[in-house]
């Protein structure tokens, strides 16, 4: 991935974050 917020970004689904982050930009 190009930087790590963007591989989270892509995998924010299946990534076991908080509700929030997977929606923060």
């Amino acid at each position: 991935a190009p930087a790590p917020i963007e591989h989270l970004r892509r995998r924010a689904r299946s990534h076991r974050a908080a509700p929030g982050q997977c929606l923060r930009v």
